[in-house]
C-alpha cells in the first residue's frame, strides 16, 4: 500500500490532461450563450441550436477522450 508518485513527464501529462478538460469546461459553459444568442440572430430554431450544441459538448469529450487512450497518440509505456 505504498504511494508510488510518477516521474516527471508523465506528471506534467497529467496536470497539462487535468488543465486541459478544466479549460474545455470552462469554454463549453461560457459559450452556450454565445452560440445561442448568434444562433438565433442567423435564423435557427433554438431546438436545433440546443441539439447541435448538446451534440458537440457530448461527443467531443468522447472522442478525444477515445483518441487519447487508444495509445496512438501518447505512448506512456515507451518513455
Amino acid at each position: 500500500a505504498e504511494v508510488e508518485y510518477p516521474v516527471t513527464e508523465r506528471w506534467l501529462v497529467y496536470w497539462a490532461t487535468n488543465a486541459s478538460l478544466a479549460a474545455q469546461l470552462g469554454f463549453l459553459s461560457g459559450s452556450k450563450y454565445v452560440i445561442r444568442d448568434y444562433a438565433r440572430k442567423l435564423g435557427f430554431s433554438l431546438h436545433f441550436t440546443l441539439f447541435t450544441f448538446s451534440a458537440i459538448a457530448l461527443i467531443g469529450p468522447a472522442l478525444g477522450g477515445s483518441i487519447a487512450m487508444s495509445g496512438s497518440v501518447i505512448r506512456p509505456d515507451q518513455w
